[in-house]
């Protein structure tokens, strides 16, 4: 038998010589292989730890600097006649890491404390599956004569929001799943 030339009974009863079709399938596992290690599939970067000495922040309103309006609840009809307020990834998200920074033990919305301020570059929901959310923030922590003493960037982050029913219910969960990432190593957990 020379080189490759084996051939295997495809379930079709056609032979099938093993030369070309590895010829054409390793190339292609190459190439996903190489595309998946520069695209920075793996695990994703860490978030620098948190500052130590921080005992009281000001959550600043999140900034959206997408091209939604990234509604959670309260955008459908009937809403202002059911007395349903609108609200957003923005406000669940400043609400939780309110809760959360408490929680731990950091005093929140001093004024004269630092000022801690997400800033949201996308919040894309994968659609029609609402599988994930694929997120890019930045968050400082700022001094108020300017200095940041802190400073965190997050990019192509999915957050799995698996078995959301709709969209307002993918992003409120994604929206709880951030922060919890984001801050639980801040403070002493109570």
């Amino acid at each position: 038998m020379a080189g490759c030339a084996r051939a295997v009974v495809a379930p079709a009863g056609l032979a099938v010589p093993w030369g070309p079709v590895l010829a054409r399938v390793i190339p292609r596992l190459l190439g996903i292989a190489i595309v998946a290690a520069l695209a920075g599939c793996g695990a994703a970067p860490t978030l620098p730890p948190p500052p130590t000495d921080v005992t009281a922040v000001s959550v600043a309103p999140v900034v959206n600097k997408t091209k939604w309006e990234l509604v959670t609840s309260g955008d459908f009809i009937g809403a202002k006649f059911l007395g349903v307020s609108k609200k957003t990834v923005m406000d669940v998200m400043r609400e939780d890491t309110g809760k959360m920074l408490r929680d731990r033990g950091i005093k929140v919305d001093v004024a004269g404390a630092p000022v801690l301020k997400i800033t949201l570059q996308h919040f894309d929901l994968n659609t029609p599956q609402l599988d994930w959310v694929d997120v890019g923030l930045t968050v400082t922590l700022t001094d108020p004569d300017g200095t940041v003493r802190w400073s965190a960037e997050r990019s192509n982050w999915l957050v799995s929001t698996q078995l959301s029913p709709s969209m307002p219910a993918a992003y409120e969960t994604a929206a709880h799943a951030v922060v919890r990432q984001l801050f639980e190593d801040w403070g002493t957990k109570s």
